[in-house]
């Protein structure tokens, strides 16, 4: 097993230090109250795009690939359009460049959602971390406006690690939640949901 390594963030966007920061799982909330179903429809919008009804899309992945398909803990009709009773939002991020997965990487999310359970996983591919990162449009641009530093060198990052860690940093200020490599998985002894606690601003 890979145990993920620690990475305190509580500030959400810190320097990473020397060592290779490319495996740390990052978790933080958002900086403002959240609204639960916003962001879990949004979520699904980012990662799947407009213009697919189901996670489904037009995929389909040449065998012996599968296709992970995003799974939602909480229906919108079964919350009660309040902000959430636990300060991290129950939201784990994973970012591949495809939806079309290994036996090994799909067996790994599937260890996140035994331990999880409660967590709506969203799994975000190329395109979907060059929407958030790219996109003009305002439900994906209004962090912008808060880091135009960001803005400035992102024509001059390449694709690779460098991106990714720029697109977590983003991802988890904007919907808040957990982020972890995809091939990372959790050690049950020592990481479930329930290491988290309800009033925890951050965790690492």
């Amino acid at each position: 097993q890979n145990i993920p390594r620690e990475f305190d963030s509580p500030a959400g966007w810190q320097g990473q230090g020397n060592g290779d920061t490319t495996n740390i799982p990052r978790h933080r909330t958002h900086a403002h109250a959240y609204d639960l179903e916003h962001n879990l429809r949004a979520l699904q919008e980012l990662t799947i795009g407009k213009q697919n009804n189901d996670d489904d899309g037009n995929n389909s992945c040449p065998p012996p690939l599968k296709l992970y398909k995003n799974q939602i803990a909480v229906t919108p009709s079964h919350i009660n359009h309040t902000t959430t009773t636990t300060k991290i939002p129950q939201i784990l991020h994973l970012s591949e460049r495809s939806r079309c997965l290994n036996r090994d990487l799909y067996d790994a999310i599937q260890m996140w959602q035994k331990s999880f359970p409660s967590f709506s996983i969203f799994f975000h591919d190329d395109a979907a971390v060059d929407r958030l990162l790219y996109s003009k449009e305002a439900e994906y641009s209004d962090w912008r406006s808060e880091f135009p530093d960001i803005v400035k060198i992102l024509p001059c990052v390449a694709p690779g690690a460098m991106k990714i860690d720029i697109w977590r940093v983003l991802v988890l200020w904007k919907y808040g939640g957990m982020y972890s490599d995809v091939d990372i998985v959790p050690n049950t002894d020592m990481l479930t949901e329930r290491t988290i606690h309800p009033d925890s601003e951050w965790f690492s």
